[in-house]
């Protein structure tokens, strides 16, 4: 049996041929679902990040300008849901509490920012730290123009809370 080029195995073999068919699988998502520019858009992004989130988690889209930084958006994870025809996804909320579904198709939320649920799904039942409550932890992808931590002036990222923290320890916090 031959394969064609656009055909993938079920299985892949080992962690490379997982990241590589994760990366091809979304690239494809993105072509067939964003309008041209956004696809366009997406081409140009080099930075891509897996991270574990869970119900409760933020996600903070920010900018940087010389030594200053804006906080554009703090998204909230509010839950998960799986289904048997159209695989897993994550409702967001933002800070007008609109809500945003994201599934396994990179999703745009703003300006070079894209989230997606990746399809090989690695859940962990996971005690808190510092807590006493267990949740769900399960991963996300995110794709924009650059790494967070080189600095980018001018540019929009999306960073999970404790990693913003990290980055700008002196960032004051408004009610």
């Amino acid at each position: 049996m031959t394969r064609s080029t656009n055909s993938l195995p079920r299985k892949p073999q080992n962690s490379d041929d997982r990241l590589f068919h994760e990366r091809r699988w979304a690239d494809m998502a993105a072509e067939r679902v964003l309008n041209p520019d956004h696809y366009v858009e997406w081409l140009s992004l080099r930075s891509t990040h897996r991270f574990l989130v869970f119900p409760g988690k933020e996600l903070v889209i920010w900018s940087q300008s010389e030594n200053n930084v804006t906080v554009h958006e703090v998204l909230e994870v509010k839950n998960v849901h799986a289904n048997a025809t159209e695989g897993l996804s994550v409702t967001l909320l933002d800070g007008d509490q609109d809500e945003f579904l994201v599934g396994h198709d990179p999703f745009r939320l703003d300006t070079g920012i894209y989230l997606w649920v990746p399809y090989y799904v690695d859940f962990q039942y996971v005690k808190r730290k510092g807590r006493d409550d267990f949740c769900v932890y399960f991963p996300m992808v995110c794709r924009m123009p650059s790494n967070p931590e080189r600095g980018t002036p001018d540019v929009l990222h999306i960073s999970e809370m404790r990693a913003f923290e990290d980055l700008w320890p002196d960032y004051a916090w408004e009610d």
